[in-house]
């Protein structure tokens, strides 16, 4: 975060799982997904639904925040998502426009390293603060926490419940998407342990599952292999009868103890049956109150971002881009566990500022004078920048 302090002019202060016991007695069959009829209800919430209330902002334009000494909460990233940055170095080694939606700051900050402070062994995290003028601008302080979660290797990590939703559709078929889908996927393989569960639904206008538990160390790999082999690109999109059924395989695998996570790999151009991303987000936020996490790939240059970002927004899981072989191997090799394991649960920062303090520019995701809900930590190591005047 980058954070700063006043100058000598004074300013006044604007006034101003929980499975529920049902779930946990589930039947032998998957929970429905819940019905279309409530997503009018559940968008109208989605205002609602982040973690912070926006900091009042000013009309001048030279600051954001308003208010002078405001404790104000700031939100890390809670999904250690990765797509906008791996897009805009994609975009700037092939020479290519961006379009300045699809860039989040936050994401840029989880991507790129830092310097970062051992972990306690008695800790989740550590946090790394460093305070420095502005150099371009007179009376600004930037403020920069590094935060790091506790190392987690695979033997490290919890047992994994995997059901990953792979895109079939013929537009797979584009920029070479199939074969780093393929790519990925058999890299994978090298990062499961005993014990991990697997499920690969296919979509594409139509639904299959070709694995169904398979067990790590039970079965053979060669069924993993065969089946990956055999994806081939055809038809249209349906994202959200994949998806539905990912979640219903997660569903009535689920393990307590494991980490039970529905992975989408896909250029989410949906176009056939329900295309609404209220209604497949909604499906995303029901299985995350079942404690079913989603994690999203997007691949090929043209990829739904909105829809991918929403989804994995609502699911509480990272978000990254597939763009060139070198991305495939490092999401799918030694950065896969980025998208499988979180370390702590529930965190939030305040931050106290004395009346002669107020916050300019805040580079996290969100930040809030009010806290209602918390928000999550995950593995990687993460920075927060916020800048304010002196």
């Amino acid at each position: 975060m980058r954070r700063a302090e006043k100058a000598e002019q004074k300013k006044k202060k604007d006034s101003g799982r929980g499975r529920d016991k049902a779930a946990e007695e589930r039947p032998g069959t998957a929970a429905a997904a819940p019905a279309e009829a409530q997503v009018a209800r559940d968008e109208a919430e989605d205002t609602n639904s982040v973690a912070y209330e926006p900091v009042q902002q000013i009309g001048d334009g030279e600051a954001q925040y308003s208010d002078w000494g405001q404790a104000t909460y700031l939100s890390n990233d809670d999904t250690m998502s990765l797509s906008s940055a791996q897009r805009v170095i994609f975009a700037i080694d092939k020479f290519l426009p961006v379009p300045l939606e699809h860039i989040r700051p936050h994401e840029l900050l989880n991507y790129f390293s830092f310097e970062t402070a051992e972990v306690a062994q008695t800790d989740d995290f550590s946090v790394l603060p460093e305070i420095a003028k502005d150099p371009k601008q007179d009376g600004i302080y930037n403020l920069a926490l590094a935060i790091r979660g506790r190392p987690v290797d695979k033997q490290a990590r919890r047992n994994g419940n995997l059901t990953f939703v792979v895109d079939r559709s013929g537009s797979m078929s584009d920029e070479g998407r199939m074969d780093y889908l393929k790519r990925g996927m058999r890299k994978m393989m090298g990062e499961l342990k005993t014990g991990d569960l697997v499920n690969v639904v296919l979509f594409d206008h139509e639904v299959c599952v070709p694995v169904e538990n398979f067990v790590v160390g039970r079965d053979k790999p060669e069924v993993l292999e065969k089946a990956i082999e055999r994806m081939k690109p055809r038809g249209s999109t349906d994202v959200h009868a994949g998806l539905t059924r990912g979640y219903e395989l997660a569903d009535r695998g689920y393990q307590h103890t494991y980490n039970n996570r529905v992975v989408l790999v896909t250029d989410a151009l949906a176009n056939t049956g329900n295309t609404d991303p209220r209604t497949m987000s909604m499906v995303a936020k029901y299985y995350d109150e079942r404690k079913i996490r989603l994690s999203g790939v997007g691949v090929g240059t043209e990829f739904n971002d909105a829809l991918l970002d929403k989804l994995t927004e609502r699911g509480k899981g990272a978000y990254v881009f597939l763009g060139s072989e070198a991305e495939v191997d490092a999401v799918f090799g030694q950065r896969f566990i980025s998208l499988l394991e979180t370390t702590a649960m529930d965190v939030h920062f305040q931050l106290h500022l004395p009346p002669s303090l107020r916050m300019n520019v805040f580079y996290g995701e969100e930040s809030s004078a009010v806290k209602r809900t918390c928000r999550r930590s995950t593995t990687s190591p993460t920075r927060r920048s916020c800048s304010c005047p002196i």
